[in-house]
């Protein structure tokens, strides 16, 4: 649903932080997240948390979950807020990550970037 808002002109911006154990996991749904969303919005990261940003000229939703981009028995908790103060927070700490790592890092067999040094690096 979202990324059909995206498509359809609804959202200004979508960006994802992914942890590289889901993109060496399972990187076909990695793949469809880029596919969808844009290989410009999905950094991967050594981090275990979990969350996405999108906006328009209306709102400036932040989603944050308990969820890994698995399938999962488990019972597990997300929130997706219009709370423009959290998305503010939460985007620079996004822009940072963006501009630290390239684009196009996938962690598939034989992708050799270091993730874990991207963002331990001048912090």
């Amino acid at each position: 649903m979202i990324a059909d808002w995206q498509h359809a002109g609804k959202l200004i911006e979508s960006r994802f932080l992914i942890d590289a154990s889901f993109a060496r996991r399972d990187p076909q749904a990695a793949d469809m997240l880029r596919k969808r969303f844009g290989l410009s919005n999905v950094r991967v990261s050594q981090c275990h948390a979990k969350f996405a940003t999108f906006r328009n000229d209306n709102w400036k939703l932040v989603l944050r979950t308990s969820m890994n981009l698995n399938m999962n028995p488990r019972f597990e908790d997300f929130t997706i807020a219009n709370d423009p103060e959290l998305y503010d927070f939460t985007e620079t700490i996004m822009n940072e990550l963006f501009a630290r790592q390239k684009e196009g890092i996938t962690m598939a067999p034989g992708d050799r970037s270091n993730v874990g040094r991207t963002f331990r690096e001048n912090l």
